[in-house]
């Protein structure tokens, strides 16, 4: 028989894992500053380039309530970003018409471009491996780039958020691809640039396999707990 830890200690076992990904998410805004420096006043002198020049963008789908069904395409809304990554646990499926242009890819940068709340425009996720195809709704962005996991790291820096904050207003703030047009993004040389890569992909990786422990810890629970119901 499989010996399961108590709920007490699964739950110690999450929330430690929660703390283990936002100080992740801390370091990786410190090891930004360490080797980038601070974009605001770019210390090191890094060449600098238009975030048009190193990614294309575009807006997601628009779809009517009555094109919602349980089992058409994933759409992937602000909800879907919790803690920097993409999240399932709340999924809206559309049966319309999409574009190929509108297909999410893997390492695809997901940002939220439009919303109500200010403190969730501008945040991002990278699209991970997913087995199905999904596209974005209307008020998010797509940034592809061949330097996406830099520009991930970037897009949680303090000068960019002060850089899109241009764009809001009392009705609704937003980041337009104008505004996105005239971002300018601190360039590193190329083994900084892959340095910082590395570690976010790391960082992805360790998070996965705790994730999965947590899912089958879960299930096995279940699991025994409908045996003895």
């Amino acid at each position: 028989s499989i010996v399961l830890p108590s709920r007490d200690e699964q739950n110690k076992f999450e929330q430690i894992y929660r703390q283990a990904d936002k100080s992740k998410f801390g370091d990786f805004k410190s090891q930004f500053i360490e080797m980038v420096g601070d974009p605001r006043n770019n210390p090191k002198g890094w060449p600098t380039k238009r975030l048009s020049e190193l990614a294309e963008y575009s807006i997601g789908l628009t779809y009517k309530p009555e094109q919602i069904c349980d089992d058409g395409t994933i759409v992937l809304r602000s909800g879907n970003i919790q803690d920097g990554k993409i999240s399932f646990s709340d999924i809206v499926r559309v049966n319309a018409p999409i574009k190929e242009s509108l297909f999410v890819k893997e390492d695809d940068i997901l940002m939220c471009s439009r919303n109500g709340s200010a403190s969730l425009v501008g945040k991002v996720a990278m699209i991970p491996d997913i087995n199905e195809p999904m596209t974005f709704g209307a008020f998010m962005t797509i940034i592809r780039s061949a330097e996406a996991k830099y520009l991930y790291l970037y897009f949680q820096s303090q000068d960019f958020r002060e850089r899109v904050s241009e764009g809001k207003s009392s009705t609704m703030n937003q980041i337009t691809q104008k505004m996105l047009d005239k971002v300018e993004v601190p360039f590193p040389d190329k083994d900084v640039r892959e340095t910082l890569s590395a570690i976010a992909s790391q960082a992805d990786k360790s998070k996965s396999v705790i994730q999965k422990t947590l899912v089958y810890l879960n299930d096995i629970q279940s699991d025994e707990l409908g045996k003895i119901a």
